[in-house]
């Protein structure tokens, strides 16, 4: 710091330089700090000269004494014609201090410099009223504050001397409502966009902060900027609403002319901003609506199902489309908005690479084993509204397929259809709805070779379906549907009119097919073979001991039983428990139940009980086709041989219980009377599916 004591002169600590061509490059003084002293008496006042420079701020702090009685004093900053950017006024009593601009002063804490001259302390006055004493006189010491701002207030006063800047690089300054404004000169490309982005704050009244393009001409296109601006600083752009301008023409010079209305900005920090060379991108459109609602489906896509419920379509006709998408090219800028394509581009070419080719469409519907996605009409598709469309159609609930678009002079897109981003394990990152529990399944990022479903009280895991075909899903009673991996799914054939009978009660999905549903040795997830991209299926393997595998249970009317038998079924070797594609159909020997039951004993009258034994039968047998043991009924003691009734345990799975009826022996008729319908612990805990 350096003092001074004359009244007149002007102690300059700095002499750095700066250079106001704006032409060239700033250079900013050091900061400072410049110390006078002086004494003022009635109705006196001195002026210093401070010509700040538009990269600098100025602070002055002022102590003083006088008579006990009070002076009447005012301190000002001014521009160079004189005008007050701020003034404050005060009685000094014996002694005071003042700071100018006030910390709260609207134009602002410290005063920052502008570009233009209108809005620069040019000067510093101190002036004195009425001083009440003797003698009427008062004394004050004086600091000026300088600090520098490097790179503030670049821009040039007008049009004709704005300087060229380049684009997304930071342009920093301030504003006061007095100056034109600053001006910079940009060049903005053929079919660029320029917008705003960066930060301005100004006074706790609020300042009306403006950027406004112009042409070569001069001629006013855009109002980019048009905010009020406060002491917490405005963000810009506002998105998503954000004000751009695409230069439609060739490339050319533009004008950015800053400005402020009421009040002055007092800091901003601005890039303008040109984007990059608008990215070509693709797009799937899975529900025909993207000219009105331009969303990529493709992270919501599965296919061969409703982009909005999640819910199958239907299977079709083999040889026929099951759905068909669009993958859709447009360029877009960094914002994601699809803009007009370059000048000179008019088509795009597609292409369909890394295709599946799983056998049939579901895993057990069709035979088809041709790629699972298909290009129509050709490769290429010409612009038209910004857009280049290509129609794909899909033949497969499990298929997957890579969509590449290419356009000349441009890095060729690809589109992972449906997305199976890191880890990739063929099931779609949207997951899926599982009618199993009506819930949408999670892509868990599990590996798709695993089947780990469970049931309550069983250790068994699994159900035969990997989770890739719990996904691909089956084809039941004509209508598509996909699995939980969190269910144990059972398939069932039967040719009864009571169905699955009670095998409804089982504690896992059991669905009922048609014949056709089926393969030929009862398998039910036969269709596993892939001839394209990916190869064989995770997991899958026609051995039971090598793979997941599950035959559907056959539930065939056998007629009159030879052994007098209601129902049976056979494992190989007379083993029990052996994988379930070993297992043979269940037998329901209708006419054996219609000789054993009451109230007419023979094998073609049909009794009242007859379709409630016929549906526990079902149950019965089903159930020792996934591994169920019988539990024998315990004896009456009282009426041997009979077993208690009704049975305990009372269970589907109970054995020794019915006797044939024929009305000679006490209680033979209390089993068709209290007949089990339900599977206990014991019975769940041993169910097995693979």
């Amino acid at each position: 710091m350096k003092t001074h004591s004359t009244w007149h002169a002007l102690v300059v600590v700095s002499a750095t330089l700066l250079v106001c061509s704006s032409a060239e490059a700033q250079t900013c003084p050091e900061a400072s700090s410049t110390k006078y002293e002086g004494s003022l008496n009635a109705n006196d006042s001195r002026t210093y000269t401070i010509h700040l420079q538009p990269c600098e701020t100025v602070v002055v702090d002022m102590t003083g004494s006088a008579p006990a009685n009070g002076a009447a004093m005012s301190l000002k900053l001014r521009n160079a014609s004189g005008q007050n950017l701020t003034v404050i006024n005060f009685g000094c009593y014996g002694s005071c201090a003042q700071t100018v601009p006030k910390t709260d002063s609207s134009a602002g804490f410290p005063l920052p410099g502008t570009r233009g001259v209108e809005g620069l302390a040019e000067d510093f006055v101190i002036s004195t009223g009425s001083v009440i004493g003797t003698p009427p006189t008062m004394t004050y010491t004086l600091t000026v504050h300088r600090v520098p701002r490097p790179g503030y207030n670049i821009g040039g006063t007008a049009f004709g001397n704005a300087p060229l800047v380049q684009a997304n690089a930071a342009l920093y300054g301030s504003l006061h409502t007095w100056e034109p404004g600053q001006f910079y000169k940009i060049s903005i490309g053929a079919g660029q966009l320029i917008y705003i982005a960066g930060q301005a704050r100004g006074p706790a009244i609020g300042a009306m902060f403006r950027i406004e393009l112009y042409n070569s001409s001069l001629q006013l296109v855009k109002t980019l900027i048009a905010d009020a601006v406060r002491e917490t600083p405005v963000i810009f752009p506002t998105a998503p609403n954000y004000d751009f301008y695409r230069n439609t023409g060739a490339a050319a010079d533009f004008y950015l002319k800053f400005a402020t209305q009421f009040w002055s900005v007092l800091d901003f920090q601005i890039e303008p901003r040109i984007p990059a060379q608008s990215q070509l991108t693709l797009f799937l459109d899975a529900d025909n609506d993207f000219e009105s609602n331009p969303v990529n489906d493709v992270a919501a896509y599965v296919p061969g199902s409703v982009l909005a419920t999640g819910e199958s379509l239907p299977p079709g006709s083999e040889g026929t489309f099951l759905q068909q998408v669009r993958a859709i090219a447009a360029f877009v800028d960094e914002f994601g908005q699809i803009v007009p394509q370059p000048v000179g581009i008019t088509s795009a070419t597609f292409a369909l690479e890394n295709t599946s080719a799983f056998a049939g469409r579901a895993m057990n519907w069709g035979s088809s084993a041709t790629p699972d996605f298909a290009l129509v009409s050709g490769t290429s598709a010409s612009f038209s509204g910004k857009l280049a469309k290509k129609t794909i159609n899909a033949y497969d609930y499990g298929g997957f397929t890579t969509v590449k678009v290419t356009v000349t002079g441009f890095p060729s897109e690809t589109m992972r259809v449906p997305r199976d981003d890191s880890p990739a394990n063929l099931i779609p990152d949207a997951g899926w709805r599982g009618y199993s529990t009506g819930n949408q399944i999670a892509d868990t990022n599990d590996p798709s070779s695993a089947d780990a479903d469970t049931t309550a009280n069983n250790t068994y895991v699994g159900d035969g379906f990997s989770r890739f075909e719990e996904f691909r899903g089956f084809v039941v009673q004509g209508q598509h549907i996909r699995l939980s991996p969190d269910v144990k799914d059972l398939f069932v054939f039967s040719a009864l009119v009571e169905g699955l009978g009670y095998a409804i009660n089982l504690p896992i999905r059991v669905h009922s097919i048609l014949q056709d549903e089926m393969g030929a040795f009862r398998d039910i997830n036969f269709r596993y073979t892939n001839s394209g991209s990916g190869g064989p299926m995770p997991g899958h393997s026609a051995e039971p001991d090598t793979g997941y595998h599950q035959e559907a249970v056959h539930v065939i009317d056998g007629g009159l039983s030879p052994d007098g038998f209601m129902g049976a079924v056979f494992w190989p070797g007379g083993a029990f428990h052996v994988p379930i594609n070993t297992i043979g159909p269940a037998y329901v020997y209708g006419e054996t139940i219609r000789l054993l039951t009451p109230t007419i004993n023979n094998s073609t009258d049909v009794d009242d009980v007859d379709p409630e034994v016929r549906r526990h039968t079902i149950g019965h047998e089903i159930g020792h086709t996934i591994h169920m043991s019988h539990q024998p009924a315990a004896p009456d003691t009282a009426n041997p041989p009979l077993a208690l009734c009704p049975a305990i345990p009372f269970t589907i799975m109970t054995s020794a219980y019915f006797i044939q009826s024929n009305g000679t022996i006490p209680l033979r008729d209390c089993p068709w009377q209290n007949i089990p319908t339900l599977y206990d612990d014991v019975d769940k805990a041993a169910l097995t599916l693979r």
